[in-house]
């Protein structure tokens, strides 16, 4: 029996299929102001609600999406974000 992606996330699933690590995206709630550039860059990875609070919807970040998330990071006017290997 091979190995199952049972249980795993999205990200998870991308990571397995690509074979390498991904990229992780890192939000400071404490830095973060509620701009929302990073969501104009990147909207299927952040999500600013009505008061202004910033959601990463997806943590992971895969190569297809990584200018996109570097974008949204260099967007940031307060660095509220960053992409870690």
């Amino acid at each position: 029996m091979g190995p199952t992606c049972r249980g795993n996330t999205r990200g998870d699933r991308q990571r397995l299929r690509a074979g390498s690590r991904m990229k992780r995206v890192l939000l400071d709630r404490v830095t973060c102001e509620g701009h929302g550039m990073c969501e104009v860059a990147a909207p299927a990875h952040f999500e600013l609600d009505d008061e202004g609070k910033l959601t990463v919807l997806e943590p992971q970040v895969s190569a297809d999406d990584e200018l996109r998330v570097q974008e949204a990071v260099r967007s940031c006017p307060v660095a509220a974000l960053r992409l870690e290997a």
